[in-house]
């Protein structure tokens, strides 16, 4: 158990490093008026090419959030059928299983 935590950490110390690495803190300063402190301070992409970067944010993009969303809707799809075409527990009746199959073809 100890040895995943410490897996996870690390590749998730890995995967967000090139943001550490490639982003600087520049000031902006003010050409209209030099009297006053309006210098702003922006993040921007410095030691990695814009390339890179793009590729980078590609990837995170597909390992955070299209991959889990796929499959969770494949899963939740799986799980949706599978409880679709159950039958219902319980000794069988006429009557409750026609009702649940008229419920069940209304939803549609």
């Amino acid at each position: 158990m100890r040895f995943l935590i410490i897996t996870i950490w690390l590749i998730s110390i890995i995967i967000a490093s090139p943001v550490g690495i490639a982003r600087r803190v520049i000031v902006l300063h003010n050409a209209q008026n030099r009297n006053e402190t309006n210098d702003r301070h922006v993040c921007m992409n410095i030691n990695i090419s814009d390339n890179l970067m793009l590729i980078y944010s590609v990837f995170i993009t597909f390992t955070q959030c299209i991959i889990p969303l796929i499959t969770m809707y494949t899963i939740y799809i799986r799980i949706g059928l599978k409880l679709w075409y159950a039958t219902p527990p319980g000794n069988p009746e006429c009557s409750r299983d026609q009702n649940l199959h008229h419920n069940k073809i209304k939803v549609r």
